[in-house]
């Protein structure tokens, strides 16, 4: 029989102050900055291409499915406030990105 992990989707998000965070970058997300903060939201689907065997599909390279996510700034005077992560256990969240197409939903988030 075989074994299938059960893949997340995790998501993360922050509000960095200007003040002490500039040149703030996300590999997997997006980053917004209203002029005081930057708001930095990023994901990750730790065990997902794994669990659906891309590496035994020919042309899966062309497929990136982010396992992780880095953010990296120049800080002042470090001090973190919140941070919110959250884990889902359903694709659910994929259909308005047409699960079928999955290079629309990294371009939906690197726009």
């Amino acid at each position: 029989m075989a074994r299938q992990k059960t893949a997340f989707v995790m998501m993360t998000g922050m509000i960095l102050p200007n003040d002490n965070f500039t040149n703030v970058t996300i590999d997997n997300g997006k980053v917004i900055s209203d002029g005081n903060r930057s708001i930095v939201v990023g994901f990750g689907m730790p065990g997902l291409k794994e669990s659906l065997n891309l590496d035994d599909i020919k042309d899966a390279d062309d497929l990136t499915i982010p396992e992780s996510l880095e953010v990296e700034a120049d800080v002042i005077d470090f001090e973190m406030s919140s941070t919110f992560t959250v884990g889902l256990i359903t694709l659910q969240i994929w259909i308005p990105f047409r699960m079928h197409s999955t290079s629309s939903m990294m371009r939906h988030w690197s726009s």
